[in-house]
Parts: structure tokens; C-alpha cells; sequence
């Protein structure tokens, strides 16, 4: 009779330990659940911007890339490799510029911090001119590099009636519709339509020396040079932002020793602009207006000119070499040919 009840006793408490279990276990995956997941740590992605020559460029460029990437996470410019490192940055989004033919060239490459490996690069050539061609370029590099969705366009303050919501911006429309219909690697961006001829003025100043190359009889020789100026106006006609034409009207001192002759120049030169280089060549035609030796004719020059020249802001440094083609004397057994090499400096309006 004990054994029995023993056993029953057995029994009860072994019913009452598995239900304790399935108790325990129940609430566990309960608590389990309700607990919330955690999340992974986000990318952190550096920018550096570098290679155009105006720092501003580099700036509002590297800015307006991080506002495109900012819902991936921690962001920083940066400056170098070591100071990515410090940060802790997974990726480093390298942009290159160089200016060309007054364009720009844009390289850009996504770089694995850890082990220095280049996961995508992009080549762009584009026009710098404006905020909107920033804003085209950074979103085309986040497209290109980092499949982001560009960020919606936020409409213009405009006074528009209450109950009218404003129009977008016709550029980030523009965007925004080529980027929906490409995909990210074939993604490109419309730039503004053509660049229109562009007409400016320029004064131009400057100093020469000038001498006569001479031929007579069975000899030829140069004689000696004299120091000269030059003032008059340019014309600078820009066809695309490398070639430009540039006709002249200038009043310059030519001669020899004892010989002063004054002409009224007209250039016409083509000149090809590399960022702030010009290289100048073309004929001119020359009306001597006076001359005060009897060996010079009042008569007009022909030549060539060909030169150099830097735009630095508003400004323009120069040089040119005249080379005359036409005999300018007067006299029967005597051929004379204008030869100047002048400097000058301007101011482009």
C-alpha cells in the first residue's frame, strides 16, 4: 500500500514540473518577442572633393554629394585617408575635377576603407557654371557610384494662391525624370541647352620693341630696335568656351633706330582658350598714319601675329609677335619688313 502511494505521489509531481516547464519556456519566447531586434550599425560614408581650381567649387560639390547620402548614415569631409581612418569610415566617395578647354572633367571612385579596394568609379565632362550644375552632377555621381534615390525637389517659395501647391523647379523635374526612366549605371542628366556665342570688350596697352628687317642689292640685315607702345580696343567673339575670334583695333609704334612710323593696326586673330591660357595667331593689316623719316611710305602693312596670353579674372597678360610680309619703304633698291614684339596688358569687360 505504500508503493502505491508513492506512486501516485510520483506521478502528481512529475505533471506539475512538466507544466512548470512549458510555463517557463512560454513566457521566455514571449519576452523573446516582444524584445526588440537589434538593428545594424549603418555605413558611414566620407566624401573628399578635390582638383578645382576654385575651392568653392570643391565645397559646395563635396556639400551637396553628402545631402544626396545622408539617409545612409554618419557622414564627413575629409581631407586625407588618415583622417577617413579616424573617423571610422566603411567607404570613402574620392571626386577628382580638372578643368578642360573651360569645361570640366570630373573622376570620381567609391573606395573600401579596410582594404583600399575601388568598388565603382565614374567619369563625367561637365559644365560648372552654376548651383544647378552642381546639383545635376552630385546627384548623377550618387546615382552612378551608390544607387541612391535622389531626394525629392523642394518646391520654390513662390506666391502662389492658398489652395495651389507651388511648381517644383523645372531643373530638379528635369533631374528627377531622367533619373526615373534609367537605370543607375546608364544614368545621365541633360545639361542646359547650348552655350550661345558670347560678344565682350576688351582695352588693351601695352609696350613693344620694334625694328626694320631690311634687304638691298646682294645683303640683308636687321637694324637696330626702338622701344614703342601700343593702346586700342579687342573684340573678344567666343564661339564655344575654347575658340574664340578676336579682331582689334589698335594704335602701335613701329620703326628702327632714327625711324618712328605710327600705324593704326587691325588684327584678326583666332585664339583657343585652355582654362586661363590663350594662344593667339592670325594676319593683321596696318595703315602707316605717319612717318618721319622719307624712307618709310605712308602705305599700308600686311603681316602675321602670333602669341599668348593669360585671363586672370578680369584681366588680361600678353605677348605677340608681328611678322610684316608687305616692303614699307618708298625706296627703288631697298626692301624694308616691319618686325615688333610687343607685351601688353588689358582689362576684358
Amino acid at each position: 500500500m505504500p508503493c502505491k502511494n508513492t506512486a501516485i505521489v510520483y506521478q502528481l509531481f512529475s505533471k506539475k514540473l512538466l507544466f512548470a516547464i512549458f510555463f517557463a519556456c512560454s513566457l521566455m519566447s514571449a519576452f523573446a518577442q516582444d524584445e526588440p531586434e537589434k538593428l545594424a550599425e549603418p555605413e558611414k560614408f566620407a566624401v573628399y572633393v578635390s582638383g578645382a581650381g576654385d575651392a568653392g567649387i570643391n565645397k559646395a560639390l563635396g556639400n551637396k554629394l553628402l545631402a544626396v547620402i545622408e539617409h545612409n548614415g554618419k557622414y564627413a569631409e575629409i581631407g586625407d585617408w588618415e583622417a577617413a581612418k579616424q573617423y571610422g569610415a566603411d567607404f570613402v566617395c574620392e571626386v577628382s575635377i580638372a578643368e578642360v578647354f573651360g569645361a570640366y572633367s570630373i573622376s570620381a571612385r567609391l573606395v573600401r576603407t579596410h582594404d583600399s579596394k575601388v568598388i565603382k568609379t565614374a567619369l563625367l565632362d561637365r559644365s560648372l557654371k552654376s548651383l544647378d550644375d552642381l546639383t545635376i552632377v552630385s546627384n548623377e555621381l550618387a546615382v552612378r557610384l551608390l544607387q541612391l534615390q535622389l531626394p525629392e525637389p523642394v518646391p520654390p517659395a513662390l506666391s502662389a494662391a492658398p489652395n495651389e501647391p507651388a511648381s517644383p523647379s523645372p531643373v530638379a523635374e528635369e533631374t528627377k525624370k531622367e533619373c526615373m526612366a534609367q537605370t543607375p549605371c546608364e544614368h545621365s542628366v541633360a545639361l542646359r541647352s547650348k552655350d550661345e556665342s558670347v560678344f565682350s570688350l576688351g582695352f588693351r596697352a601695352g609696350f613693344n620693341l620694334s625694328h626694320l628687317y631690311a634687304t638691298y642689292l646682294y645683303a640683308e640685315g636687321s637694324y637696330k630696335s626702338i622701344p614703342g607702345f601700343q593702346l586700342g580696343l579687342v573684340l573678344d567673339i567666343a564661339s564655344n568656351d575654347w575658340l574664340h575670334i578676336q579682331p582689334g583695333l589698335m594704335y602701335i609704334q613701329k620703326g628702327t633706330e632714327d625711324i618712328t612710323s605710327h600705324y593704326i593696326e587691325i588684327p584678326f586673330l583666332l585664339s583657343l582658350k585652355y582654362s586661363a591660357l590663350r594662344v593667339n595667331a592670325g594676319p593683321y593689316i596696318g595703315i602707316c598714319i605717319d612717318a618721319v623719316d622719307d624712307y618709310i611710305a605712308n602705305e599700308v602693312d600686311f603681316g602675321v601675329s602670333a602669341g599668348f596670353g593669360f585671363d586672370v579674372g578680369i584681366f588680361y597678360l600678353g605677348a605677340f609677335y608681328n611678322y610684316g610680309l608687305i616692303d614699307v619703304s618708298n625706296r627703288k633698291d631697298f626692301d624694308f619688313y616691319n618686325r615688333t614684339l610687343g607685351f601688353n596688358f588689358g582689362v576684358n569687360l
